[in-house]
């Protein structure tokens, strides 16, 4: 039941405002969001026909990584000497190790899994199956009837909470719907501009290491550095050059991102101070893992809003947070010569 729901809301607040602004047009909104949806087919239908290229490059990188990684150790050797590179050369191994051994749990098991169990394979076939037939049913009445939803909501409620309590809905959706825009627009820019980049200075598997960047830069800061350490081992088994080369790419891509398009697209109303970013991102992972990562900013602005709302309802009844003007007449915080 949830995949399709989830697909269809990511689609959902990814495209509304087009059908708005359709609507705004002069457009039925029911004919708007049939035209949404036909272009949705029309762009995913694109996408699929450059899955088997990605597919090909992703199994020759997974393929050839041994070779690469045993020239990349020999290069950083030849360069590094002594202690220092015994101790970094640990690290890496250790990590290494643990992403092979992730690897290794989260395919073999799953298929193991699937090929010990016919059922569980009829099974998740047919989730997926139903979600993308009815994933696409449901985002068509959330385009077209979603704006209603408020206001049926609003008959529930009593009279003396019904503004406040609408209020409370629409910051929520406005920091939901900013967040997964704005990641998604900005993880497709970023993977758009690595894939060219890449490209462009001839990067071996730049276009599967460009696209698993903008997958990456849905986690805030974190993403972006994990999103260079392939390239870079590539780049320095292919020599100095190419180092300078993808370092380059990356600066070019951090700036514009930085200074263009997040400003754009994600604003203002997404203001997280970093270092609270940071705690957040630390803290989920250590609790809940990938999926925390992913989701601990939009829950966090959520209950941000909700506390919000919560401190302004009770500065207004408490009567605590009254201005006393004259108590603050008896406070004198410039420093004035002679006192």
């Amino acid at each position: 039941v949830s995949l399709p729901i989830v697909v269809a809301a990511i689609f959902y607040y990814l495209t509304v405002p087009l059908v708005n602004q359709i609507e705004k047009k002069g457009l039925n909104r029911t004919w708007g969001s049939a035209i949404v949806l036909l272009l949705i087919a029309v762009v995913v239908t694109g996408l699929l026909a450059l899955i088997p290229t990605v597919v090909d490059e992703g199994r020759n990188l997974i393929d050839n990584w041994d070779t690469i990684w045993a020239n990349y150790q020999n290069r950083l050797q030849s360069f590094i000497h002594g202690d220092w590179y015994d101790q970094v050369d640990l690290v890496l191994q250790s990590i290494m190790a643990n992403i092979q051994d992730l690897s290794s749990f989260n395919w073999e098991s799953i298929a193991n899994s699937a090929i010990a169990s016919v059922s569980s394979i009829v099974g998740t076939v047919t989730r997926v199956t139903v979600a993308l037939f009815t994933a696409p049913i449901i985002l068509y009445y959330m385009l077209r009837d979603g704006h209603k939803m408020p206001a049926y909501l609003a008959e529930f409620l009593p009279i003396k909470i019904r503004k406040s309590t609408l209020n409370l809905i629409s910051d929520m959706n406005l920091q939901i719907s900013q967040y997964i825009r704005g990641q998604i627009i900005v993880a497709i820019a970023v993977a758009i501009m690595f894939v060219l980049g890449y490209s462009i200075v001839g990067l071996p598997y730049g276009v599967i290491i460009g696209i698993a960047a903008g997958f990456l830069n849905v986690i805030p800061y974190i993403g972006s550095f994990l999103a260079m350490i392939p390239a870079v081992i590539v780049a320095i088994v292919i020599g100095p050059m190419m180092i300078v080369k993808v370092l380059v790419i990356f600066a070019i891509e951090q700036t514009i991102e930085s200074r263009v398009i997040s400003p754009q697209v994600l604003g203002s109303n997404m203001a997280i101070h970093p270092v609270t970013i940071m705690l957040l991102l630390i803290s989920a992972g250590s609790i809940f893992g990938v999926v925390g990562v992913v989701f601990v900013i939009p829950i966090y602005a959520v209950i941000k809003v909700i506390l919000k709302h919560f401190f302004s309802w009770y500065t207004r009844v408490s009567g605590l947070y009254a201005e006393d003007e004259s108590i603050l007449d008896d406070f004198n915080f410039e420093e004035t010569p002679g006192k």
